[in-house]
């Protein structure tokens, strides 16, 4: 199962210690990316911030490349749909 809330989390903390690393603030990192405050603050506390502050501190962090793939190129299935069909057709995919 795929365990969303754990890996926004570990990807929030992530950020947050690259941050920390670096010896940027939150209030600095907020105003060169665009990002409120209490965003941030929330993001790096339980994960949760919106696609557009997201890709903002995406692009601020240098993962440009990473964008650029997903914006110009088709996601590819790593998974064939007999697959899919056959282990997730019945059961709630996501736990929040």
């Amino acid at each position: 199962m795929v365990q969303i809330l754990e890996k926004k989390r570990r990807i929030a903390e992530n950020i947050k210690q690259e941050r920390i690393f670096w010896k940027i603030s939150r209030r600095e990192l907020a105003l060169w990316t665009g990002v409120t405050y209490s965003s941030l603050r929330h993001f790096e506390e339980t994960g949760d911030i919106s696609f557009e502050g997201f890709i903002r501190i995406g692009e601020f962090l240098g993962w440009e490349t990473f964008i650029y793939i997903m914006e110009n190129k088709r996601p590819k299935f790593r998974r064939s749909l007999r697959y899919m069909r056959a282990n997730y057709s019945n059961k709630k995919f996501y736990e929040d």
